[in-house]
């Protein structure tokens, strides 16, 4: 059994994955492998964009603790697509979904679902507001547009 945050991550990916790649949001990496653009905390130098990161916010607060085990863990994430971009709902040259198609799709994917990952159950996954954030590095304008979600873990 795995620890409540790799199975987090794990169901989270889970489900975002095929829901990108559907999508048509893919690359390929150095080995030559079709992956969705989806990356826990940071992306791969060079991804084309738009992609999605996955960001733990937080690591929980045990809810419940039995015969010394915690058996359920509050877990939050921030869920986004990131692309340099001017509008959060355009589409740039080479893009394949704008941000704000990605937080829809993200949403729709992650918001009430259930399930198991790495011999843990997610009792709940639900978003808890969304998420937007813009910054300027090296005079240029990354936007970041998602979800911040909540995972209940045992």
């Amino acid at each position: 059994m795995t620890t409540q945050i790799v199975a987090a991550e794990t169901f989270l990916a889970g489900l975002l994955g095929p829901a990108l790649t559907a999508s048509g949001l893919t690359y390929t990496n150095a080995a030559g492998t079709v992956r969705p653009r989806l990356f826990s905390n940071l992306a791969e130098a060079g991804v084309p964009e738009p992609y999605v990161v996955m960001q733990n916010m937080s690591t929980g607060t045990i809810r419940r603790v039995m015969n010394g085990n915690s058996i359920w863990a509050d877990l939050e994430y921030i869920v986004k697509a990131v692309a340099r971009s001017r509008t959060w709902a355009g589409v740039n040259s080479g893009q394949v979904l704008s941000l704000d198609a990605i937080a829809v799709l993200i949403d729709a994917t992650l918001h009430n679902t259930s399930g198991t990952a790495g011999g843990r159950t997610i009792v709940e996954c639900r978003q808890l507001r969304e998420y937007l954030f813009q910054e300027t590095p090296d005079a240029l304008t990354y936007r970041h547009l998602g979800s911040r979600v909540q995972l209940l873990v045992s």
